[in-house]
């Protein structure tokens, strides 16, 4: 199967093609240039290097989130686009679980039936949070969604980690314990390669961003809103 992957959820424009003859063909663009301007760009790019046309595609998958919220704006019209002129279903990603997955890729073969704790920085005093089960066959299961909690709450998470828990995401980082903080383009290919079809998606208004959000949003709304 040919897949295109499409990851703007952060300052760099990354595009991956899964060839069904199982080459990969990958490209990082820096934010010198936004989103916009270069993604569809890249994407032509990689078609050439791969020998394909948009006609050979049948699987487009995308990070929806959350992050970026322009960058996933633009992710999203683009693979609404492609997917209804090209009559190819779609596969929409949480940033949380392709960081988790990411994570268990590289955990060693003899350990790998691990607890996987996402935690990224959401900014303003949220925190991103979901959480997932590694098991020993190598599948991925999420234990819980995403959802936003506060600085607090993470703070007393980070506080009752069990023994051999994995952690993933940057906001780790200020507890000083050792994290995975990247989901590469490729990472975000093979996830899509495990999931089954049904997961598949084909109505362009299906295609909707990855929006965390709780009360904690709404307080934020009514900070910055002016009377």
């Amino acid at each position: 199967m040919n897949i295109l992957a499409i990851d703007t959820t952060g300052s760099e424009c990354c595009v991956g093609i899964a060839r069904q003859d199982g080459l990969h063909f990958l490209q990082t663009k820096s934010s010198a240039q936004s989103h916009s301007r270069c993604i569809l760009s890249t994407i032509d790019a990689l078609l050439c290097d791969a020998a394909l046309s948009l006609s050979d595609l049948q699987l487009l998958v995308w990070n929806a989130g959350p992050g970026s919220f322009t960058g996933i704006r633009i992710a999203a019209s683009v693979v609404q686009s492609l997917s209804y002129s090209l009559q190819i279903p779609f596969l929409s990603v949480s940033a949380l679980e392709a960081l988790a997955f990411a994570s268990a890729r590289t955990l060693d073969e003899s350990n790998q039936e691990r607890h996987i704790k996402v935690a990224v920085d959401a900014r303003m005093n949220g925190i991103y949070w979901a959480s997932f089960f590694y098991s020993s066959s190598g599948e991925l299961k999420r234990i819980e969604g995403d959802h936003l909690i506060s600085l607090e709450v993470f703070a007393a998470q980070s506080e009752q980690m069990e023994s051999g828990t994995v952690y993933a995401g940057d906001a780790w980082l200020t507890t000083g314990k050792k994290t995975h903080i990247n989901a590469a383009i490729g990472d975000l290919i093979a996830l899509a390669q495990t999931k089954p079809q049904q997961a598949w998606q084909y109505r362009a208004e299906e295609c909707l961003p990855n929006y965390v959000q709780s009360s904690i949003n709404w307080q934020k709304r009514a900070r910055y809103q002016t009377p």
